[in-house]
């Protein structure tokens, strides 16, 4: 994952372990939070099972593609940490 090499190589090497346990977890808890977002709009999102699902996978298209323009317009490689 290009991120987290990103994402580790920017912290000073004798911060790496946590560094890396910090985005372990964020990863977690942002994977939970998105899921229960996802649930709770599927859940009105109409009255079939279908029009349900469309409209979550809609939710998760257009998330995607605002996570997708910030990785590539907003987070830039830094310079590693000495």
């Amino acid at each position: 994952m290009p991120l987290n090499s990103i994402i580790i190589a920017s912290v000073p090497p004798r911060d790496a372990g946590s560094a890396s346990g910090l985005l372990q977890a964020m990863q977690r808890a942002g994977t939970s939070v998105g899921l229960a977002v996802l649930v709770a709009i599927a859940a009105h999102g109409g009255h079939t099972l279908a029009s349900q699902a469309a409209r979550a996978y809609a939710t998760t298209a257009i998330i995607s593609g605002a996570a997708l323009l910030v990785t590539l317009f907003i987070i830039k490689p830094g310079k590693p940490a000495a």
